[in-house]
């Protein structure tokens, strides 16, 4: 409330201020006034029709309303006005790794690290690299003579982590938000048999052999040089130098939980890629997502307003994974999901038809947990401890480590078109309508886990229906609601890689 109130101020004194109606608009969505953040994020637009980011931001609320064809038409309109948009599209077949909340997509990663035919970062670290304004950020002035060092120098600056666990880099596009610690939160600092090494790479060799493959070009787009960082990493660092002559060489690129304008950007410079869904039991998922949060505002004697922040914070989450099932981007025939579950119980039956789908062959690396030959442990979980390669700790954990027994039975009818499609229920449609006719007055009322976050709040001065986190979930299942009830189902859901 305090922040729309200071942008309010800010367009007062200077009313054609484009960032500030932007930067309301989003105000306006954590508070769940989407009209209002829609009225806002246009007049942005209304000032500068070239301001990508307030075009991602208004695709994004369309996209929590479900309304798909107003999102993709400004997703579109997003890339259209980027001073980025016009470049050369990728030339290697490229899969990219989407996670939903905590669906395993490290894990998974780890498997296909090794394998000979495909190309891939370890960690998440390049996820921003498609991000607004990113190229603008790396891209040099060619006149001068030194440029490719120069942008050699950018990348190994930027992403020290890359080569370093032990580097306390935050990169472009925030992973992990404002994590202290990346590459630790990433799991890279314990690895190994006992978990005692950290990732390191050879920097020097990779910005040695950068530069040569830079030295015959006059010039080089953000795509390309994607490419290049990537057969650099294969050739200097795996020691892989027949990776750019295989036949069916391969990019796997970890795109992790990219905003609207990184995904639709990788998407347009490689329009053939596919986009890999990493699902998994959504509840059971939703609330590991949610656990660190959670446990902050329940176990520990926070301030109100960092309370109120983190309970923001968790129902952004809850609005993610949802909304996921209203995106413009998973109609493409492209995009397929696989289960976790799938994946860890029975890898040889799964991983050579996943493998077949890319394009690459069967190989022994993607049955081991690892990167650049170093045991992979995952990042921390106080849900399961220190877990490595194929063990189901994290998909046996039970339902209701948050929400109460009510809002389970809410979040599995509004989850039941996904978990239909992928197996996670048994529910058949008669039961489901039946189940959303029950649910509607249950909507209007607090749910059981808010009740909870509401009575450790260290200050209790107003109604929790008056809170913004409140309003903007409640908002946002009765919008989910009203499409269950007029569809019975969602229209952007990535479709299940049909297994044998």
């Amino acid at each position: 409330e305090e922040a729309e109130a200071s942008y309010r101020q800010a367009i007062t004194i200077k009313p054609d201020l484009a960032g500030a109606h932007n930067n309301l608009g989003s105000v306006l969505t954590d508070l769940g006034r989407l009209e209002d953040a829609e009225a806002s994020y246009r007049q942005a637009i209304a000032l500068k029709p070239d301001y990508a980011q307030a075009h991602s931001n208004l695709g994004s609320i369309f996209q929590e309303q479900g309304r798909i064809d107003e999102s993709e038409a400004s997703y579109r309109r997003m890339l259209d006005v980027s001073p980025d948009s016009n470049r050369s599209l990728g030339t290697i077949p490229t899969t990219a790794l989407v996670c939903h909340g905590r669906s395993g997509t490290k894990f998974f990663h780890s498997l296909i690290d090794g394998h000979p035919e495909i190309a891939t970062l370890p960690g998440v670290y390049f996820k921003g690299w498609f991000g607004v304004n990113r190229w603008k950020f790396f891209s040099t002035n060619l006149r001068n003579i030194n440029w490719r060092d120069v942008l050699v120098a950018k990348i190994l600056q930027e992403y020290e982590p890359q080569f370093d666990a032990r580097s306390r880099k935050n990169v472009h596009g925030k992973p992990y938000g404002d994590e202290k610690w990346l590459a630790k939160a990433l799991g890279l600092m314990e690895m190994g048999p006992d978990r005692s090494q950290h990732f390191q790479a050879d920097r020097n060799a990779f910005a040695k052999t950068l530069l040569s493959l830079l030295r015959p070009l006059s010039s080089v787009t953000q795509q390309a040089c994607f490419e290049l960082i990537h057969q650099a990493f294969e050739t200097s660092i795996r020691d892989n130098t027949t990776w750019d002559t295989h036949k069916h060489r391969h990019i796997l690129y970890h795109l992790h939980n990219p905003d609207s304008f990184e995904r639709a950007n990788f998407l347009q410079l490689n329009p053939n890629a596919r986009l890999l869904h990493i699902v998994r039991n959504p509840i059971q998922n939703m609330e590991s997502w949610l656990m660190t949060l959670w446990r902050a505002n329940v176990s520990v004697s926070l301030e109100h307003n960092n309370q109120v922040k983190n309970w923001l914070r968790m129902v952004s989450r809850i609005v993610s994974l949802l909304k996921e099932f209203h995106s413009p981007v998973n109609r493409d025939s492209l995009h397929r999901g696989v289960r976790l579950e799938d994946i860890k119980s029975s890898p040889e039956r799964v991983m050579p038809q996943i493998a077949n789908w890319m394009g690459v062959s069967d190989h022994p690396t993607l049955y081991e947990s690892s990167f650049c030959g170093m045991q992979y442990w995952g990042g921390s979980s106080a849900s399961t401890g220190k877990i490595t390669g194929f063990d189901t700790a994290a998909i046996r954990l039970p339902l209701g480590r948050i929400f109460g027994k009510r809002d389970i039975v809410i979040f599995e009818t509004l989850f039941w078109p996904f978990s239909s499609l992928y197996g996670y229920t048994d529910m058949d449609a008669p039961s489901f309508r039946t189940q959303l006719s029950t649910i509607r007055p249950w909507l209007q009322e607090p749910l059981e886990f808010e009740r909870k976050l509401y009575e450790a709040l260290p200050e209790r001065t107003g109604l929790i229906e008056d809170l913004a986190p409140y309003k903007r979930l409640h908002l946002f299942l009765n919008q989910l609601w009203d499409t269950l009830d007029r569809d019975g189902t969602y229209h952007g859901m990535p479709q299940p890689l049909e297994l044998d």
